[in-house]
């Protein structure tokens, strides 16, 4: 992915007003998959922005096990009856898919079919 891209999505992501909690639960969940998957630090994005392709210092497993991790969480809610919890849940497993999107729209599909179970029972969460 190009660095000054990367850059501009995170500055965005950073300085959005975010007005519902749901919104800032996808956004902060959104920032760390970023951050994380390219190894950057919380000010990197006000750094000046060099035009050079960026790869990510995950690999795709450890990318992918950000996603399982929420619906694992998701599924463990549901089984103990946290339905308080499992709207949150979901929004952070859409938020990390989201973000992976972005930069690796295979991985992101992939991700998608393996939780389609889980997707299409939180989608009924309120």
């Amino acid at each position: 992915m190009n660095n000054t891209t990367l850059m501009h999505i995170i500055n965005k992501l950073c300085t959005e007003t975010n007005n519902s909690r749901e919104r800032r639960i996808s956004v902060s969940v959104q920032l760390g998959v970023l951050r994380k998957a390219f190894g950057l630090k919380n000010d990197d994005h006000l750094k000046t922005k060099s035009d050079h392709r960026l790869q990510p210092v995950l690999t795709q497993e450890e990318i992918k096990n950000e996603a399982l991790w929420y619906s694992e969480i998701f599924q463990l809610q549901q089984k103990n009856d946290q339905h308080e919890k499992l709207r949150e849940t979901f929004i952070g497993l859409l938020a990390t898919i989201d973000a992976i999107e972005i930069f690796d729209k295979d991985l992101a599909l992939n991700i998608k079919s393996e939780l389609n179970t889980i997707l299409r029972t939180g989608a009924t969460v309120k």
